[in-house]
């Protein structure tokens, strides 16, 4: 579709040019909800462009497209193949480990839990990740168990409404 294209780059170009804090939530908020494979891409491209998408910015652009089932395979790939790039951008901010603490916040599934498990454990000794880290760990294995416990229930319910 030749106008979902030309609507993203619209958007893309008003993100970029405008004053307004409030509107660029929005426009974010708009482009990382596309399912489309290659506007999803060049959202994650942007993510080290501070030109266009300032540092203080970037976590809402991850955490959108990080929620976006569409994307969120992307997006998490990105992280791990950036981590080096984070940990040298900030380290030394207080969100820093709010990467760790909003991919752990969105995940539910042992497959998840696996991944974050995998790279985020050995990064538990970063005393300004332990403590993310081992809620995050938490957090997804409460969510794990809920799902295991209660989502074959609500799976009938929901076939019983059908029916």
């Amino acid at each position: 579709h030749k106008n979902k294209g030309a609507i993203f780059t619209q958007l893309l170009t008003e993100y970029g040019n405008t004053h307004s804090a409030e509107l660029r939530g929005d426009i974010c908020a708009a482009l990382c909800s596309t399912h489309d494979k290659k506007q999803i891409h060049k959202l994650i491209k942007l993510f080290k462009n501070t030109s266009i998408i300032r540092s203080q910015d970037l976590l809402r652009w991850f955490i959108y497209l990080l929620r976006n089932r569409h994307a969120v395979e992307e997006t998490w790939n990105w992280l791990e193949e950036s981590w080096d790039w984070i940990e040298k951008s900030y380290s030394g901010s207080k969100s820093y480990d709010d990467f760790a603490r909003y991919s752990a916040s969105i995940f539910n599934t042992q497959e998840w839990l696996k991944r974050y498990q995998t790279f985020f454990k050995p990064k538990i000794n970063d005393p300004a990740l332990k403590r993310t880290i081992k809620i995050g760990l938490k957090e997804i294995k409460a969510r794990v168990e809920w799902r295991k416990r209660d989502e074959p229930k609500i799976k009938q319910w929901f076939e019983q409404q059908i029916t």
